[in-house]
């Protein structure tokens, strides 16, 4: 297994179309002072990943596709993983 590429936190603000773009073909890791904290993914490998989990246990988490949130969601989004990690 490959080590997924690793963008830090800030990089969601300032680089979010270079991590969008590197997400699109495999799992992108954001970090928080070096530690991995969120995972970002294209919606089929999110629906590849659960499709058992979901066959399980049913549904037990919300997806969104970042490129189709409007601006203020995806700012929404930014600033409450901030309020997370300021935590």
């Amino acid at each position: 297994m490959t080590t997924p590429p690793t963008f830090p936190t800030t990089a969601l603000s300032q680089e979010v179309g270079a991590v969008l773009d590197e997400a699109r073909t495999r799992p992108v890791v954001l970090t928080h002072y070096r530690k991995p904290r969120y995972a970002i993914m294209s919606i089929e490998e999110y629906e590849r990943l659960t499709e058992a989990r979901v066959r399980q246990d049913g549904p037990r988490c919300r997806s969104a596709v970042m490129e189709e949130l409007p601006h203020g969601e995806l700012a929404a989004f930014v600033a409450a993983v901030d309020d997370d990690l300021a935590t």
